[in-house]
């Protein structure tokens, strides 16, 4: 049974991810990883101009209707587009993610296929990068199969069997036989094109299966959990075991008002209950590749000894201490300073569109807790494999500590009675009596 969209649909492999739209229109990528320029940004860019650009997408001469659909349990997308006289185009699209040689195999590549289903669908391919948070198009040059774009901070090709000019040119062409679109970084294919997307396409659909297969769901609302866990698992940067927040940035909070900011980072305040949601689906190595991250991420900067006061008596000081801040970069950056693009539009024209992320250098009483609560699991749970040590329980006293120096403070700011504060201040002692 299929899996009907009514929204953006998401597309990953654990290195990187695509946002597509209803009519198969791609609207948002970053690369080289989740917190990369958007290469593909039309979704946080104005529209509607003869400049258009930051997206990839198949128009359809006489276009009528369209249907989108994923794949049984995986997130692997057909789009299926119709035209007035009832031609019909499937579209493919699947970033590829298996394993390879005993390891995992996720690289920078996103495949399309077309194939059409009936009639003659009489097609144009529209692919319009662009660079430098929208500062502009990439220069382009061509090869008798490929087309090449240079970006800033790297070069992607299109290899294809479709006519390089069509490209280029964006000529509308009729679609009589499969054509396959591979966009990568600037590498050349080691195999046929057809036999490779074909392949991957086989073996990425088998992968995702067979993950869901492991999953722990219950009797009822088993496709819309197994569709969750799936989108969940799309926000892990698999090669640190670091969660984004989300894949955008600035995407408003409320519809015409909220605030704006860049989510493409790890809050480590959510780590507690991510860990909960991974133990109640049974994936426990993402659980453990996760912890992983966090004990690398909290344990490798500590605040000098006697350079922080305490809080409960200002004459004395604290020992030594780990740094504990909200949110990380995806490879345990410290510091994400936040800038402004304000030649991005923003989401419906909603902006400004922010990079970076000024909690990092915020204090959040709640991660010190989330923390505390997430790593205890590395103690008693027998699944894991990570040869917990001496180093392990020294970060955990350490982070107690911590709790307990700032406990009075938070008392305090329970006082002001705000939500925000109440619930960081409960998921903070619940920390210090962990600990």
């Amino acid at each position: 049974m299929a899996q009907s969209i009514k929204g953006l649909a998401c597309l990953g492999n654990g290195t990187f991810s695509t946002l597509i739209d209803r009519k198969g229109q791609l609207v948002w990528t970053c690369l080289p990883r989740f917190d990369g320029d958007p290469v593909f940004g039309s979704l946080v860019m104005r529209t509607g101009t003869a400049n258009d650009m930051g997206y990839y997408d198949i128009q359809m001469q006489n276009f009528s209707r369209a249907e989108q659909e994923f794949i049984r349990n995986t997130p692997v997308l057909k789009t299926t587009l119709y035209d007035n006289d009832g031609s019909q185009l499937d579209i493919l699209d699947y970033l590829p993610r298996f394993i390879q040689d005993d390891r995992p195999y996720r690289p920078i590549t996103f495949v399309r296929m077309l194939k059409p289903v009936s009639g003659t669908p009489n097609v144009s391919i529209r692919l319009r990068p662009t660079f430098g948070y929208g500062w502009g198009a990439p220069e382009k040059t061509r090869g008798s199969n490929h087309v090449r774009f240079l970006l800033s901070n790297m070069t992607i090709r299109l290899t294809t069997n479709v006519p390089v000019s069509y490209i280029v040119d964006e000529t509308p062409f009729f679609v009589d036989q499969a054509y396959h679109l591979v966009l990568m970084p600037d590498e050349s294919l080691h195999q046929p094109l057809q036999d490779m997307t074909e392949s991957f396409f086989r073996k990425t659909v088998e992968y995702w299966q067979n993950w869901a297969r492991g999953l722990v769901v219950p009797f009822e609302w088993q496709d819309e959990v197994i569709r969750t866990a799936i989108t969940l698992k799309l926000h892990n940067y698999e090669e640190t075991g670091a969660f984004v927040e989300a894949m955008t940035s600035s995407i408003p909070t409320a519809p015409d008002g909220g605030f704006n900011i860049d989510q493409r980072y790890c809050a480590v305040r959510e780590s507690y209950y991510l860990l909960q949601v991974l133990n109640m689906l049974g994936d426990g190595q993402t659980a453990e590749k996760y912890l992983e991250f966090l004990v690398n991420a909290v344990g490798g900067e500590f605040i000098p000894r006697g350079s922080v006061l305490t809080l409960s008596d200002p004459k004395s000081k604290v020992p030594e201490l780990p740094k504990v801040q909200p949110v990380y970069g995806l490879a345990k950056e410290k510091r994400l300073n936040v800038k402004t693009v304000h030649r991005l539009a923003g989401y419906r024209q909603q902006g400004p569109v922010y990079i970076g992320s000024k909690a990092s250098g915020e204090k959040h009483y709640d991660a010190i807790g989330a923390i505390i609560l997430s790593l205890s699991q590395l103690f008693f749970d027998h699944r894991f494999l990570i040869p917990v040590n001496v180093r392990h329980y020294k970060l955990l006293d350490q982070l107690g500590r911590h709790a307990l120096e700032c406990y009075q403070q938070v008392r305090q700011l329970l006082i002001s009675c705000t939500f925000r504060v109440g619930f960081a201040t409960m998921l903070h002692w619940n920390g210090v009596a962990r600990y």
